[in-house]
């Protein structure tokens, strides 16, 4: 009766094992569950403890346990090997995840840096465009006043050939007052076109400074954009620091895997080592 539930047990152990290693246990949790498992050192001391028994006996059911513990340590070495390749996976995961941000903080410099740029472009368009147009406002005022010139010099000419002309003999008055008429038509003329060119110069003006409202207008949106890329930059950077924090973390816990995983291996060993000291006793 003995012998027959001796040979039941490590089969149930067995289903049992297989059942756990589907479920790709947490590394605490499988801890805890090696640590509950049956201890090897003290099943031989049982063993031994079995006075009653015959030598025959004796030696068969020691091998039968000590085959029963090579089939525990397999299953345990499974289970320590799928741990590894979980911890291997979550560090090739974690160099990527940190590949990924440098990625995106130098892309994240670039377009502040072609910000700025494009920015400082701007404004020495806008300086050169507020030159040009006070030098054309310049050329326009020269401009007007030489024309004002010319027609005063006109009126001048006019007094001056009108006054002449009133020294000439009363047969000369019709000839002169005929000149004084085209010079009068003259004079109208050149006003007629001197408010033309000013009604046209006007109007340029006026276009011009409704070209200078819309940049004005664009450039308000785009320094809008500008400051809520700023504050998306921000908040990236803050989730950055959160994601830091958490990676520094996760290396704490892995370290902590480390030491849990060291202490099993020496206890694995000392077991190892004692029953090697029981077999050679019972050989």
């Amino acid at each position: 009766m003995e012998e027959t539930s001796s040979q039941d047990k490590p089969q149930d152990e067995r289903e049992h094992k297989e059942e756990t290693e589907n479920e790709e246990p947490e590394p605490t949790t499988m801890i805890q569950e090696l640590n509950a498992q049956p201890s090897i050192r003290s099943g031989h001391a049982n063993s031994i403890a079995y006075t009653e028994m015959t030598e025959k006996q004796a030696v068969k059911e020691s091998r039968k346990k000590i085959e029963n513990d090579i089939q525990l340590l397999k299953n345990r070495v499974r289970m320590l090997q799928k741990e590894k390749a979980k911890a291997d996976k979550k560090i090739l995961q974690t160099k990527t995840k940190a590949e990924e941000i440098l990625k995106r903080t130098s892309h994240n410099n670039k377009l502040y840096q072609d910000k700025i740029k494009q920015r400082e472009k701007q404004k020495k368009a806008e300086i050169a465009r507020k030159k040009k147009l006070t030098e054309e406002r310049k050329q326009r005022d020269q401009r007007i006043k030489k024309r004002k010139e010319e027609i005063h010099e006109i009126k001048m000419e006019e007094v001056k050939n009108w006054r002449h002309k009133e020294k000439h003999k009363m047969t000369k008055q019709k000839r002169d007052e005929d000149k004084y008429t085209k010079s009068i038509r003259a004079r109208q003329a050149a006003e007629i076109k001197l408010s033309e060119e000013k009604a046209i110069e006007n109007k340029r003006l006026r276009q011009e400074e409704l070209a200078q409202a819309n940049r004005i207008q664009t450039q308000m949106k785009i320094e809008e954009e500008a400051m809520k890329i700023d504050s998306l930059e921000k908040e990236a950077q803050s989730l950055e620091e959160i994601e830091q924090e958490l990676l520094n973390k996760l290396q704490n816990t892995q370290m902590m895997e480390k030491d849990a995983f060291a202490e099993l291996e020496k206890a694995m060993i000392a077991s190892s080592e004692n029953r090697r000291q029981r077999f050679e006793k019972n050989s």
